[in-house]
């Protein structure tokens, strides 16, 4: 099981690698890769634009969190669930908003406690555009929209440079250092999210699992008596491991007894030659002619 596991995560590996190149080269020849399409309105000096707290973490995380950023103005349209061509406060309950003041400080803040009751977006006031801006990017349309009572005009669908969009706004992925704003490889690596990846893993192996009891059953093997066996086999196995080891140990320190009493043969050997030399020499100056 651990092995088909392991196997499976190098298939998702090399598949993620072929993903990522393959993007690489979509967007070489994509003008429009490296740009993304916030949905937004200006009331007085502070603006306001619509996103998904796609991570939960309560904060705009990334590009890909803007309202509009897979399917543009679709995405506000298929917020009006009764059809009347409205998006009402009601209706903007799973929305988040980036709340930019003319300082330049950004807040979110939840989309329905900042519209009040009877503020709506307009979707038929949708005027597509698709024009050229001075900063690169893209005015796709504009839509009217009443905010705190007020009738406002000025709401807009852009499609934005990335690089625009990182200088303007405060992405908590920048400041953690993680997705396209990673470091390296390692932090890349460790901040994707492999939540579906595992759970598959999961659903795999307890197919498997499925499979071999049933296989175990057609045959009349209990599965506890497999594992009692296998069980039963380690131990065995470790144990004769175990006496191995212990062997060897017993062996070598006798063998390191034996060299010991071998050197204290020898000391006393040496130690008897040399009380006879030294007998010998005291004779020699005794008696000279001996």
């Amino acid at each position: 099981i651990e092995y088909r596991k392991d196997h499976k995560e190098d298939e998702i590996e090399e598949k993620l690698e072929e993903i990522s190149k393959l993007k690489e080269e979509l967007c070489a020849e994509d003008p429009d890769c490296q740009k993304c399409d916030p949905i937004g309105f200006k009331s007085g000096s502070t603006r306001y634009d619509f996103f998904v707290d796609k991570d939960s973490n309560g904060k705009l995380s990334n590009e890909k969190e803007f309202l509009g950023a897979d399917d543009g103005w679709n995405e506000m349209a298929a917020l009006d669930t009764n059809g009347d061509g409205k998006v009402t406060k009601d209706e903007m309950s799973d929305l988040k908003m980036v709340v930019t003041d003319a300082n330049g400080t950004q807040s979110v803040k939840n989309a329905s406690d900042l519209f009040a009751d009877g503020d709506s977006i307009n979707l038929n006031s949708y005027n597509s555009i698709n024009q050229d801006m001075a900063n690169g990017n893209t005015l796709l349309g504009t839509f009217g929209l009443t905010f705190n009572g007020q009738n406002i005009n000025n709401g807009y669908n852009t499609l934005d440079k990335l690089d625009w969009l990182d200088s303007n706004y405060d992405f908590s992925d920048k400041d953690s250092g993680i997705n396209r704003f990673a470091k390296d490889e390692f932090e890349a690596k460790s901040a994707l999210d492999f939540d579906d990846v595992f759970a598959e893993f999961e659903e795999n192996i307890n197919n498997l699992d499925e499979k071999m009891t049933d296989a175990w059953n057609k045959i009349g093997i209990k599965r506890e008596d497999v594992k009692s066996k296998i069980i039963d086999a380690a131990n065995s196995k470790a144990q004769s491991e175990a006496q191995v080891i212990n062997d060897d140990f017993e062996e070598i320190a006798l063998l390191k007894e034996e060299e010991a009493i071998a050197q204290e043969n020898i000391s006393q050997q040496e130690q008897a030659e040399k009380a006879e030399e030294e007998k010998r020499k005291k004779q020699q100056v005794t008696n000279p002619t001996v």
